[in-house]
């Protein structure tokens, strides 16, 4: 299915993606390259909000709260500004398994081997829920074409996906943002 959702608007777009390791901020550099080719100005909260908070010595623990709790609000604040957002959905160096589960009589058990999974960062999913609230639209990025599952409240949320950087650059271009899934909405 493909449905075309409408144009990107103008202005700032807010960078919605994990970066706690080399493979993630890989790909988060490979999407600045973009958004600088094509002149689109970016909120990134790798760079513009700080990268996380290291206890100081001395430092108490109400004292550490407040400095997550500024992080937290930077971030809150970069969406706001935004017009819309960009949210890497899939990324590289997972390590989670996951099995299919069934039910047998009160206990659940495993049904065939553990798998690794791919699954969306909890914080870029939390700042695509806070940015839908807030009725800006969101492109969800992919590195490859995907065919499985997809959330219905993750998949609705976004106004378009891009699979690979060719398609952000596409994006960019021609402003126009497609929904498209292959596989499953549940």
């Amino acid at each position: 299915m493909r449905v075309f959702n409408g144009l990107l608007p103008e202005g700032k777009v807010y960078l919605a993606a994990p970066f706690f390791n080399p493979a993630q901020v890989g790909i988060l550099e490979r999407l600045e390259l973009l958004f600088e080719a094509a002149g689109q100005e970016v909120f990134n909260p790798r760079k513009d909000a700080g990268v996380g908070v290291t206890k100081k010595e001395g430092q108490t623990e109400q004292e550490e709260y407040e400095a997550w709790r500024n992080l937290f609000l930077a971030d809150v604040g970069g969406i706001d500004q935004c017009s819309w957002v960009l949210a890497v959905l899939d990324y590289a160096d997972v390590n989670l398994y996951a099995a299919p589960w069934c039910l047998s009589g009160d206990d659940f058990i495993a049904t065939a081997e553990l798998k690794p999974v791919r699954i969306p960062d909890t914080g870029t999913v939390w700042e695509l829920g806070n940015a839908h609230a807030k009725g800006k639209p969101a492109v969800g990025f992919f590195l490859e074409e995907r065919h499985g599952l997809l959330n219905l409240m993750l998949s609705h949320s976004l106004h378009g996906m891009c699979y690979g950087y060719e398609q952000v650059g596409q994006l960019l271009s021609s402003r126009e943002m497609y929904w498209s899934w292959k596989g499953k909405v549940q």
